[in-house]
């Protein structure tokens, strides 16, 4: 089952119903934090997240868009291998660029760019920037909906050098259903609390940032990875999350050391992955890594 305006506007009236914790932008100014996690999965709608300023960097447009579908619950830097990940499996290609529910792809080289996703004719949602207000207030970084025209990325994507292609993804219910295993191996090797304290440190407004609640998790993490086998049906999945989380750390203090730990487990794991998985699926994923 694909992804629709009636899903996005079902869950939206659910999660108000619900009267969960929603997101707001205007919290009174001694809050610590921009935002408020609702208690319930998916945790996001494009309603709440609508408005929502991330201040520090972090926070992107491929996970604002996945948050958006209710894929993942933690709003956060998504990499591209985790992106092409949900693309690949999750997504079909050929979709209308106008119809409500698509999602938005730009294409530079075969590289993604930028993805936004409909919620009616002429309307999108994105998330403008990676960048926190605090570290360049030039860029956007709040999650919006807006025409296209207005959307630079969209706006400025033209033939021959960038394309735009449309997607119908499945829906959450049935992503969440094949990745529940995954998850759970996720949380047990440290990857949920990461992406947990990561967006702690994404939507804190303080301008100091601490990384003490993500720093002990990095061992955890680096041998959780090196005891995934690369024919594990969740070793892409979970290669793709670790990549974004050390991609988040790195963007919000460049020189953490922890960051060298965590790499050789990453291309140990990547090797596996490429040594034994050859179908074209993973290849497509896997296309950038470096």
């Amino acid at each position: 089952m694909k992804w629709s305006l009636i899903a996005v506007t079902i869950l939206s009236s659910a999660l108000a119903n619900a009267e969960v914790a929603h997101v707001n932008s205007q919290q009174d100014s001694t809050s610590d934090y921009e935002i408020s996690i609702p208690n319930i999965t998916p945790r996001w709608s494009i309603d709440q997240l609508t408005g929502v300023r991330s201040y520090h960097n972090g926070a992107n447009c491929f996970n604002g868009a996945a948050a958006a579908l209710g894929y993942v619950d933690q709003l956060v830097q998504m990499n591209t291998l985790e992106f092409r990940y949900y693309l690949e499996v999750f997504c079909t290609s050929g979709a209308s660029l106008t119809k409500p529910g698509s999602l938005l792809v730009t294409f530079g080289n075969g590289h993604p760019g930028h993805t936004a996703l409909v919620v009616a004719s002429g309307q999108i949602f994105e998330k403008g920037s990676t960048a926190g207000f605090y570290s360049n207030r030039s860029q956007d970084s709040t999650y919006k909906v807006e025409s296209w025209d207005q959307s630079e990325n969209l706006r400025e994507c033209k033939a021959p050098k960038c394309a735009v292609q449309g997607y119908d993804c499945e829906s959450s219910m049935e992503v969440r259903k094949k990745l529940a295993d995954c998850r759970a191996v996720g949380q047990k090797i440290g990857l949920e609390q990461i992406r947990d304290e990561l967006q702690k440190v994404t939507f804190d407004r303080s301008r100091e940032i601490s990384l003490s609640g993500v720093i002990p998790l990095i061992p955890k993490i680096t041998h959780g990875l090196a005891q995934i086998d690369g024919g594990d049906s969740c070793a892409l999945y979970l290669l793709g999350q670790a990549e974004s989380a050390i991609s988040h750390i790195v963007s919000v203090q460049p020189n953490f050391n922890g960051a060298r730990d965590l790499w050789p487990a990453m291309n140990q794991l990547a090797n596996r992955i490429q040594t034994i998985d050859h179908s074209e699926v993973t290849a497509r994923v896997m296309y950038e890594w470096h």
